[in-house]
């Protein structure tokens, strides 16, 4: 994780120094690098909930919500970083709930979540759609007062279109979210 802190190093703050400005500033290598960091952070926490327990522990000593945040944006680049790190914010809610508030911090507090969620639930790439859905339904589960703030009817409606997706998997997930 201390990798993924260098890698964006570089990455403009807001004058308050809360939030970033731009990721488009990030180059070729270091995308490649943050996506094989992506990959190995998604292989290890599913690996041990060790290392689960430990990029929780990480992501909050050296702060870097923000950043992860500014990540899963990169959807229109390198969707394999966004994907891998849906991946990890799920498997957060599903094996260590009491680390919800981390989720919440990095997926609700953007400038604009419901929209953030709402690209990700619509996104061409089915791997993405489907870990989208998986995350609502463990945020509707773990992170509820805080999503019921940033629910709205487009969410909704992206959830019910998505029960008739073309691919079976995003089906599955979809009809399991709207379910519970």
């Amino acid at each position: 994780m201390f990798a993924l802190k260098l890698l964006t190093s570089n990455l403009d703050y807001s004058a308050s120094g809360d939030s970033f400005v731009d990721v488009s500033e990030l180059g070729d290598d270091q995308l490649q690098a943050l996506e094989s960091v992506s990959l190995a952070t998604s292989y290890f926490v599913y690996a041990d909930l060790a290392f689960l327990s430990q990029f929780c522990d990480v992501v909050s000593m050296l702060h870097l919500e923000l950043r992860l945040q500014a990540l899963i944006t990169l959807r229109r680049k390198r969707i394999n970083i966004v994907t891998n790190f849906v991946a990890v914010l799920c498997h957060i809610l599903k094996e260590l709930p009491e680390n919800a508030s981390l989720v919440e911090e990095i997926v609700l507090t953007s400038q604009s979540p419901g929209e953030e969620l709402h690209h990700m639930l619509t996104n061409e790439n089915s791997i993405l759609r489907s870990r989208s859905c998986m995350l609502l339904r463990l945020m509707g589960r773990f992170c509820c007062k805080s999503l019921r703030v940033f629910w709205n009817k487009e969410l909704k409606n992206d959830l019910e279109t998505l029960m008739y997706d073309s691919c079976q998997k995003v089906r599955s997930v979809c009809i399991l979210s709207n379910n519970k």
